[in-house]
């Protein structure tokens, strides 16, 4: 199940039920909604873009929850959906992965026509990836870089733009950091370095 909601900003509405069509059958199965809009009757071309605010998108699966927020968005029923100051929280497997950016951030989301899934979310600019426990809400690890893509037919997150996790006082580097989430196993590709602390037995 899913969901996308938005609110319209500067939109002429006598094209907005042609455009809510056209979005439609773009997003698939994907619901959409635009808040406050009055609906219009008349005939007339429509936009290919339209710019919405307080974009949220939502998926639920067996094992899997995907949400996406974001401040605002350009959907274009051609291309990704452009989300301005994007959050991504990932449940899965007992774990939560959120995925943020720094201010000034953005990201594209490409859903599937056909099933309205969310295929591939790209985000850029001074990524922050943490995984804590859904019980416990302990964070495990975070991992920083400068663009994060979610692949969700291969289920992992790929950090790219001098990526590092760390994990308590060890940290790590590589060109690149896959995380596998089936797997929950983390991956360091390419001139991967480190810097682990050991904790000597009766000392804090």
């Amino acid at each position: 199940m899913e969901k996308v909601n938005g609110r319209r900003r500067g939109f002429r509405t006598a094209a907005a039920v042609v455009l809510v069509a056209g979005v439609m059958l773009f997003l698939g199965r994907a619901g959409w909604r635009l808040r406050n809009q009055a609906p219009d009757l008349s005939v007339g071309e429509a936009p290919s873009r339209e710019e919405v605010t307080a974009f949220n998108y939502e998926r639920s699966e067996p094992g899997l929850s995907l949400l996406v927020t974001g401040e605002a968005a350009n959907v274009d029923s051609g291309s990704a959906t452009e989300i301005r100051s994007p959050s991504v929280r990932l449940e899965t497997g007992g774990k939560i992965i959120k995925i943020q950016t720094a201010a000034g951030g953005t990201a594209e989301l490409n859903l599937d026509p056909a099933t309205g899934r969310a295929d591939r979310i790209q985000l850029r600019k001074g990524v922050r990836i943490s995984r804590q426990d859904s019980k416990t809400e302990q964070v495990e690890f975070v991992a920083q870089g400068e663009e994060a893509t979610y692949d969700s037919g291969r289920q992992e997150i790929l950090l790219t733009g001098n990526p590092v996790i760390s994990q308590g006082n060890n940290e790590f580097r590589g060109e690149r950091i896959r995380y596998l989430l089936r797997e929950n196993r983390i991956l360091i590709e390419n001139n991967a370095s480190g810097i682990i602390h050991y904790e000597e037995k009766g000392k804090p």
